[in-house]
């Protein structure tokens, strides 16, 4: 490969790259050659993968959070703008890198930038196919694509993880862990209000086997990372079908068994009450609450169920093995 057949895009809006911003221009500066392009706004992705294409980019880099992935690879399914996909590689420059650091993206971005492109240009690097999540939320509105969906009080645990964690400045583990801390706190204590973040969410889940039962649920979530925040394992589910998905009924024991399972659990056939983890090739949701994909959150239209699949694989370069 050579450096004109590689594309750069970064997000100086995503919050690691806001920060290191002109260390990845310098770097990107000493690779005389390779196309270069900043977001200013989120339309600006389809036009410079345009661009791309037809300079023949073959590898398309991304230095950004999972928003800015979802972002691109939702721009190359909807616009069909590449005759032959692009390998792609996603640099941890947000705030929430599952998808990158699933790909064994550690480090800056300028690092991960560094060893992306020698790897290209020595014919070393390691690539992983990995299918997406294809989010119909509307049945008029454009299907958008991402690694990990959320529904229920989950995507409030995200809101006040965002609005509140977050701007404390911690490392991100530590963010994680404290927010599930507080949150599970929230969730059990009896007393809360209306507003409370970890109020109960109940939905309809069709898996198209059996009839849908509305039922509170506590997290509902579907991906197809083999691992979530805090390192734990979405690899335990069992069936057929590349999406993973996980959900908690809204009670304290079913809450206590799901983290005693995650936590210390092995895999296994026995059903453990409350908990659901199956593989699915899709899932039908019908919820009046917000829910999120990848960080983006979608409202969803109550008369119409929303709807996941499985896409055809990507092809991502992978770093590190796990």
């Amino acid at each position: 490969m050579t450096l004109e057949e590689i594309g750069v895009i970064s997000n100086p809006g995503s919050t690691r790259m806001n920060k290191m911003l002109q260390e990845f221009r310098q770097v990107v500066a000493g690779y005389a050659g390779v196309a270069y392009r900043e977001l200013s706004h989120i339309d600006d992705m389809e036009h410079i993968l345009r661009d791309f294409a037809a300079q023949g980019v073959k590898l398309l880099i991304l230095s950004g959070g999972d928003g800015t992935l979802q972002l691109g690879v939702t721009a190359l399914m909807n616009h069909d703008i590449f005759p032959d996909p692009p390998v792609i590689a996603i640099l941890p420059g947000g705030r929430t890198n599952m998808v990158a650091e699933a790909l064994g993206m550690y480090g800056t971005p300028s690092e991960c930038l560094r060893d992306v492109i020698d790897g290209a240009l020595n014919g070393r690097l390691k690539t992983v196919d990995l299918p997406f999540i294809r989010l119909q939320v509307k049945p008029d509105a454009a299907p958008v694509y991402g690694a990990f969906f959320g529904a229920a009080t989950i995507v409030r645990g995200i809101e006040f993880t965002r609005n509140v964690i977050y701007p404390l400045g911690m490392p991100n583990f530590l963010s994680h862990a404290i927010a599930i801390v507080y949150l599970v706190a929230n969730a059990a204590w009896p007393f809360k209000g209306a507003n409370a973040p970890m109020r109960a969410e109940p939905m309809h889940v069709n898996f198209g086997d059996s009839p849908p039962e509305a039922k509170a649920y506590m997290i509902v979530l579907v991906t197809t990372l083999n691992r979530l925040i805090l390192g734990l394992s979405s690899a335990s589910a069992v069936g057929e079908g590349a999406l993973r998905y996980t959900s908690i009924e809204y009670t304290v024991p079913a809450a206590a068994r799901a983290a005693w399972t995650f936590l210390f659990g092995r895999p296994s056939a026995k059903p453990v009450r409350g908990l659901v983890r199956r593989r699915l090739h899709g899932v039908e949701i019908r919820t009046t609450s917000p829910v999120t994909l990848d960080g983006e959150f979608f409202v969803p239209d109550p008369a119409h169920p929303v709807t996941l699949e499985a896409t055809p694989p990507f092809t991502f370069v992978r770093l590190k093995d796990e």
